[in-house]
């Protein structure tokens, strides 16, 4: 638990929530924990199944979205709560006044953590 709980990116929820670039334009990834996922509907019925993450630095925990594309990795259950990932390519966009995090490239680090780390 020590050794995962050292690997996550401190201040990574922070920097992907506030700053719009992504890390696409930085070439920087990040290493958080997933705390929760969780399939949603939409709206227009055309875009199919979506999946929201909560991710946490073991500080700080934002709402981010699963680009479709990478939806196998949750119905696999590679992808599940408490895992361990890095971010490799994320943007964050606003709508309807909110900022979205989107996940575009993801990489899960091992098996599901027994539990959530930190107190974010």
């Amino acid at each position: 638990l020590v050794k995962m709980a050292a690997a996550i990116t401190q201040g990574a929820v922070r920097e992907i929530y506030w700053n719009n670039t992504g890390s696409a334009d930085t070439g920087k990834s990040y290493v958080v924990q997933v705390i929760d996922i969780k399939k949603i509907g939409t709206n227009n019925g055309t875009s199919g199944e979506r999946y929201r993450l909560v991710i946490s630095d073991t500080s700080f925990f934002c709402q981010a979205m699963l680009a479709t594309q990478l939806n196998e990795i949750v119905n696999s259950k590679k992808l599940d709560k408490f895992c361990i990932v890095e971010i490799k390519d994320c943007i964050c966009n606003v709508v309807q006044s909110r900022r979205i995090v989107i996940i575009l490239s993801i990489e899960v680090k091992g098996t599901p953590m027994a539990q959530m780390i930190g107190k974010p």
